[in-house]
């Protein structure tokens, strides 16, 4: 039976079947035909509801009338209204650089999302495979992200499945993570006291904390207790923010939550680091003393020497200089934090006790990651037996 508009309800109706039926006007086509968005469910007010979220949405401009949307075009409203206030500002920085990338008139961003198929995707993947534009990995990552849109536009109604999700990956081969060695990490330290190297500590504090670098950079004093001999990691420092998407004029220093949940941790410093700490703190004080009339003090452990904040880059350009003279190839900051779980690892720590360590989400994650470790571990662990035998 029929039911007539109500309360602002739109049309609403009950089919034979037993579904209830609502519609309402969402303005003419070209031909000046008016074009109706319907909407489905098991009750009245469970149409009605719908009706009203999205006569809502249409009000604050979170509805696309375009039914031909695109790819891209979709993508980016998909970022305005649905991500950018609810995720990390370089969460959104890496989607929108996937976008740009991967997405921004390539052959599948001008696709109407109502022809979008997963063979259409599938040729597109194996093309920047087979022409070595990304990785496997990445390609994952582009994936997911994707699939995340076009989840929200089956929400939305502009297509009725996901296509990304019987995407065929080649498989990954596993290669073992690089850490520095004995000789290197030796090596390294030593030419850091050689050289007097003004970030010296901060080299030390990574490889005996195994923190991450934007974790390392958000540190201020107030997170380190000397008597405890530990640190309390509770942000991140991103230098960025700027890009189409954010209200951002120009890069500045963001601080935010870490990495995840896991990642607010509090870790313990090996006694010698706590001794390279104070003295650091004594020689940063001079610094303070000495550009007195241009250091802005924010509590940071570790600044320029003006005492602004370091961004990635600029600690990236030192860091780098600072293996040459000790005459070790480059590998990225991160390798500090791999060597740190590695010789944990090799010292017989309980790999529960390394994940916490990390702030891994996992233990599966530490175990997957650090797994080049674990055979040498296992046969140690047998050799104990020999009294048993």
């Amino acid at each position: 039976m029929g039911s007539k508009r109500g309360n602002g309800e739109g049309s609403i109706y009950q089919r034979k079947d037993g579904l209830w039926i609502g519609a309402i006007s969402i303005g003419r086509d070209t031909n000046g035909k008016i074009k109706r968005k319907t909407f489905s469910g098991k009750t009245r007010s469970e149409v009605n509801k719908k009706m009203k979220s999205y006569i809502a949405d249409l009000e604050h401009g979170k509805v696309i009338l375009n039914e031909n949307i695109n790819l891209q075009d979709w993508f980016i409203f998909w970022l305005e209204n649905y991500k950018v206030n609810n995720v990390k500002v370089g969460t959104i920085e890496m989607y929108y650089s996937l976008y740009k990338n991967y997405i921004k008139d390539k052959s599948i961003g001008l696709i109407k999302l109502n022809k979008f198929k997963t063979s259409t995707l599938q040729v597109y993947y194996n093309q920047l495979i087979n022409e070595q534009v990304t990785t496997v990995k990445r390609l994952k990552y582009l994936n997911n992200i994707i699939g995340s849109s076009l989840k929200q536009a089956i929400l939305d109604e502009y297509l009725l499945k996901n296509p990304c999700t019987n995407i065929s990956f080649p498989k990954i081969e596993k290669n073992e993570i690089d850490i520095f060695t004995h000789e290197e990490q030796k090596q390294f330290i030593k030419s850091l006291e050689e050289t007097g190297d003004r970030f010296k500590t901060l080299y030390k504090f990574a490889l005996g904390t195994g923190l991450r670098r934007g974790e390392i950079l958000a540190l201020k004093w107030s997170d380190i207790d000397f008597e405890k001999k530990e640190v309390s990691v509770t942000k991140s420092l991103k230098y960025g923010g700027k890009n189409e998407l954010s209200n951002i004029d120009k890069a500045t220093f963001i601080l935010q939550t870490p990495k995840s949940e896991s990642s607010i941790r509090k870790v313990p410093m090996p006694s010698n680091l706590v001794k390279e700490l104070k003295g650091y703190k004594i020689l940063q004080a001079k610094e303070k003393l000495k550009n007195t009339i241009v250091y802005q003090d924010n509590g940071y452990v570790f600044a320029k020497e003006d005492g602004r904040p370091i961004e990635g880059q600029y600690l990236q350009r030192y860091y780098k200089k600072a293996l040459q003279n000790a005459g070790i190839k480059y590998r990225k900051f991160h390798i500090t934090r791999h060597t740190y779980a590695s010789r944990l690892i090799e010292k017989n720590v309980n790999l529960k006790v390394v994940q916490t360590l990390l702030g891994h989400s996992s233990l599966k994650m530490t175990s997957e990651i650090y797994a080049h470790v674990l055979p040498k571990q296992k046969i140690d662990a047998v050799e104990l037996l020999n009294d048993c035998i």
